[in-house]
């Protein structure tokens, strides 16, 4: 991986903790628990489930896009890669409702969409650029084949990841059961590499470094 890119996937993962200790940070500090039992400090269990009741439509966003990649990237790399982000989340999306369900008694949301009261609670300033509409999203990629899809492709996950990676800091910061803490953990790990991975195949197969946070086109 180029330097740039080592340099942007760090300064990914710093943004976003400091975004989740932001809005962690007037919640007190309490053990983290395994169990089934709701969080008892209301905030916190506030934050758990916008956090569950979010990622579990943006990572079936995610896969919609990723099995689109998959027949029609024109690069095996790119298509190797959606694979790997529909293996990963696939179970965690299973992982997440079952969580959503034991711990608070709540359904997810249906499709790709969050709740809109939960994305105008997520709705921190350096995240409103990475928002994306997903319709629109997936209209766009059906629109391009070749090249011009996979560019489309890396530079929308791209953005997805980061909202994901954003999306995570505060519950890793601020959860009460102990099970979201290797989770998002590893999310933030693995999705931080994969921007990487991705600015990187668009620099060098395509020639286009992306800044850091663009609006989604």
């Amino acid at each position: 991986m180029k330097m740039s890119t080592r340099i942007t996937v760090r300064f990914v993962v710093v943004l976003a903790i400091v975004l989740g200790t932001f809005v962690a940070r007037s919640i007190p500090a309490t053990a983290q628990q395994g169990g089934l039992d709701p969080a008892p400090d209301p905030r916190v269990a506030g934050i758990e489930q916008d956090f569950l009741m979010g990622m579990i439509p943006h990572h079936r966003g995610a896969i919609m896009m990723a099995e689109m990649a998959v027949t029609k990237a024109s690069r095996p790399e790119v298509r190797e890669l959606a694979q790997k982000i529909i293996t990963d989340q696939q179970p965690e999306v299973q992982l997440m409702t079952n969580w959503l369900q034991n711990w608070y008694g709540m359904q997810p949301p249906q499709g790709t969409m969050m709740p809109a009261d939960i994305m105008m609670r997520m709705d921190m300033p350096m995240l409103r650029g990475l928002m994306p509409d997903m319709e629109a999203r997936m209209e766009a990629l059906k629109a391009k084949s070749g090249p011009a899809f996979d560019i489309e492709f890396l530079s929308a996950m791209s953005d997805h990841h980061a909202q994901a990676v954003m999306m995570s800091t505060p519950v890793l910061i601020a959860g009460h059961h102990r099970d979201l803490y290797p989770f998002t953990t590893h999310l933030v790990a693995s999705q931080s590499e994969e921007i990487g991975q991705m600015r990187d195949y668009l620099e060098r197969f395509y020639g286009i470094v992306r800044p850091l946070s663009t609006r989604p086109r």
